[in-house]
């Protein structure tokens, strides 16, 4: 039996698509300190925004958090 992705799953909970979780999360980063960010702080910046509870995507959350985390901490040499 074929189980859906993490980021498939999330597109079947609510009215919040992976695209606006994502984008959310990218200005959340943006206007904060990465070195200092929590994944928990990111979650409640997003149901701040969103008015609801997103405890139950805290998981997807946090992945798309890390990655772009990463991304954003990594030395500019290895970006390429």
């Amino acid at each position: 039996m074929h189980r859906p992705h993490t980021f498939q799953k999330i597109k079947m909970m609510g009215n919040i698509s992976i695209h606006d979780i994502e984008n959310a999360i990218h200005d959340v980063i943006l206007d904060s300190n990465p070195n200092t960010l929590t994944t928990r702080e990111v979650r409640i910046q997003l149901e701040k925004q969103f008015d609801e509870n997103l405890h139950d995507k805290r998981v997807i959350i946090d992945e798309i958090t890390m990655r772009m985390l990463v991304k954003k901490l990594k030395p500019i040499e290895e970006l390429d």
